[in-house]
């Protein structure tokens, strides 16, 4: 039996903890029920838009072009991440 992977791909948002908005292109896919990774990169300038938010604890949101919303836990600076849906 084949398994269903859901992929989604565009521009979306990430937002930030103090409720500051990103706009990213996005790509991810759904490894298991409701376990996402995949990964973001800045498509519009932002301040708070740097490397060092790979390093942070807290789970960011990002709301995909489709509007699914994911909390995304960043692992790189290069925008890798993993995440959950709820």
């Amino acid at each position: 039996m084949e398994k269903l992977v859901q992929r989604i791909n565009g521009k979306g948002k990430l937002i930030f903890d103090d409720g500051l908005v990103a706009t990213v292109n996005h790509w991810a896919e759904e490894e298991g029920p409701g376990k996402w990774r995949g990964q973001v990169s800045q498509a519009e300038g932002h301040p708070d838009w740097h490397p060092i938010v790979s390093l942070h604890t807290m789970p960011f949101t990002l709301v995909a072009s489709d509007g699914l919303k994911l909390k995304v836990f960043l692992e790189s600076e290069k925008g890798f991440f993993h995440g959950t849906s709820d």
